[in-house]
């Protein structure tokens, strides 16, 4: 009960950064009409409330939802690629904070990181970089925009940058890392990055930590032996998948190759 309330006080903390007093009272109202069966306070014109609010808050642009047609995706790719739409999680913060990382050592990767909003957010964090991996060079000019406009008094890294870059082609950067995934793609893509992932480490042997949120392709994640679940977190194991490279799994891993494999002869 005691971590429950503390994990609601840290989530309505990271709620009023993000988005203003507002959208927090907003947020505790719709919680607390949700509680006794009512319907009316409006929670999904809060998530649209809120996406607005980040923008304002932060002299930003990341709320659209483009399409990959009209993020001028090309064809060979198109049928891979998911819609861009901005993260709205507040566990995103939470999740950083207990994974148990010395957030100064690391590097911090988003594969498909749109208009940058989980760039920004990651920022507010020590790391040592920040990088988003985008197809879209439509996506990738308003990440580059939003990276130059965004001020925050919690900003603790400087070095963002988005790349322009089909994912799989995506060379990570030296030292322990964090992956991000908000379901940016099939499991085709997420497969040969994943195989990407493997192969830079059996090379630069390194801790890497894996957020997944809304894991629709879980099945590619669940089938790599060298990567291992963690849980414990506190947070909803159905919208977030947590995982660890294990070294020792690396060497000897065949699994992921299966899987993707797999995936490439379903499509």
């Amino acid at each position: 009960m005691i971590r429950q309330i503390r994990s609601q006080v840290e989530v309505l903390a990271w709620c009023a950064h993000y988005y203003g007093l507002a959208a927090t009272m907003w947020r505790c109202a719709g919680k607390i009409a949700a509680g006794i069966g009512w319907k009316s306070v409006g929670l999904d014109g809060l998530a649209r409330y809120q996406s607005q609010q980040f923008d304002r808050r932060f002299n930003v642009s990341t709320s659209s939802v483009v399409t990959p047609a009209e993020a001028g995706i090309s064809d060979e790719r198109r049928d891979h690629a998911v819609q861009y739409q901005a993260t709205q999680s507040l566990d995103f913060p939470i999740v950083l904070s207990r994974i148990g990382i010395e957030s100064g050592e690391y590097s911090f990767v988003d594969y498909g990181s749109g208009m940058g909003r989980i760039l920004l957010l990651a920022s507010e964090f020590p790391f040592r970089s920040v990088h988003g991996v985008e197809l879209s060079k439509r996506l990738h000019c308003a990440a580059t925009e939003n990276i130059r406009r965004f001020r925050s008094p919690r900003q603790k890294c400087t070095d963002i940058r988005s790349t322009l870059i089909d994912a799989a082609e995506f060379e990570l950067p030296d030292g322990p890392l964090v992956l991000f995934f908000f379901n940016p793609f099939d499991d085709v893509v997420l497969a040969e990055v994943l195989d990407q992932v493997e192969r830079s480490l059996r090379d630069n042997d390194r801790r890497i930590v894996i957020l997944y949120y809304n894991p629709v392709h879980q099945h590619v994640t669940d089938g790599c032996s060298w990567l291992q679940p963690v849980s414990g977190l506190g947070i909803d194991e159905n919208e977030w998948r947590v995982y660890e490279a294990v070294e020792d799994q690396v060497a000897n891993s065949d699994a992921c190759h299966a899987s993707s494999e797999a995936a490439l002869t379903a499509c």
